[in-house]
């Protein structure tokens, strides 16, 4: 798995069409710390995963929902079209703005709570442009989240 993992992370940071660099790493660390606060019992939904490779932090949780859009000009070229890998057996990642797909992530008003939403730099960064996504984070996960802005404020609501 590591190997191939390797091979994920080098096809990213060499495709010309998407707009990520090493930077990600600071993220990571983010990732690592809620990896480890974040019950086991739960489904993780991070919005804004990128290209979830941190599916693997979360092996042991009872699942990982990876969700991403790659926004021509701003996070990737026209016509990018992202080859998502998926590494352990309890992930995996959706590709599109979560007002659009969130219900195929199967979060109801009963099960709310068995889920825990990620939005690590993803979703407030610009609040005009992902009003109607944080509209629908903020309805999904009333309690279970973790949500920072570009510049690592943790966000309360």
């Amino acid at each position: 798995m590591i190997e191939q993992l390797f091979e994920y992370l080098d096809d990213i940071y060499q495709n010309k069409m998407v707009k990520i660099d090493y930077g990600f790493v600071c993220y990571f660390k983010d990732y690592v710390k809620l990896a480890r606060e974040i019950p086991k019992d739960k489904i993780v939904v991070d919005v804004g995963c990128s290209f979830g490779v941190q599916q693997i932090l979360f092996k042991d949780h009872k699942g990982y929902i990876g969700i991403q859009k790659f926004r021509n000009t701003i996070n990737a070229e026209p016509d990018f079209i992202p080859q998502f890998r998926v590494f352990v057996p309890n992930a995996k990642i959706i590709e599109g703005d979560f007002k659009d797909i969130y219900q195929q992530v199967g979060i109801t008003d009963e099960n709310k709570d068995a889920y825990y939403g990620i939005a690590n730099h993803s979703l407030f960064h610009d609040l005009e442009m992902n009003k109607e996504d944080i509209e629908v984070f903020k309805m999904l996960f009333p309690r279970n989240y973790y949500a920072v802005d570009e510049s690592s404020n943790i966000i309360k609501y």
